[in-house]
């Protein structure tokens, strides 16, 4: 191969992966809180999750960084909250979230309560508008 062609094909090798790890980033922390009731696959809440985090990936980035979507009625409703640090741009913000998004859904996969974080960004999702009360709020930690 000629070494033109060899520099070349290193270089957008390394610079694909340094665009991969730097895309990827591991979250901070999460939650999947143990309610004593999760959902089934299939289920109407799940439904209604799914389409809440579908939602955030058609919105138009906002410029505060705040985001609260609901989906759904009564026991089968799903709220949300996403949050970005004040300093993250709009686009990154919602690519942090959408990233959060997914990661969550697949580290706490039928939790009706659970919630992330990045360095950019926070998300969480609950049956509950919002959580009063004395029960510990337990953190997955590795």
């Amino acid at each position: 191969m000629d070494s033109s062609l060899q520099f070349l094909f290193i270089s957008f090798t390394i610079s694909f992966l340094l665009t991969l790890a730097v895309a990827q980033e591991e979250p901070l922390d999460y939650s999947c809180m143990e309610t004593g009731v999760n959902f089934t696959i299939n289920s109407t809440y799940e439904t209604n999750l799914n389409r809440l985090i579908s939602s955030f990936s058609a919105n138009t980035a906002n410029d505060y960084g705040f985001y609260n979507l609901s989906s759904g009625e009564g026991s089968n409703r799903v709220n949300s909250t996403a949050l970005c640090r004040g300093d993250v741009g709009s686009g990154d913000c919602l690519g942090c979230i959408n990233n959060a998004t997914t990661e969550l859904r697949s580290l706490c996969p039928d939790q009706r309560e659970a919630i992330i974080w990045y360095n950019n960004c926070m998300f969480r999702y609950t049956n509950h508008l919002w959580r009063c009360g004395r029960r510990p709020f337990a953190l997955h930690v590795e």
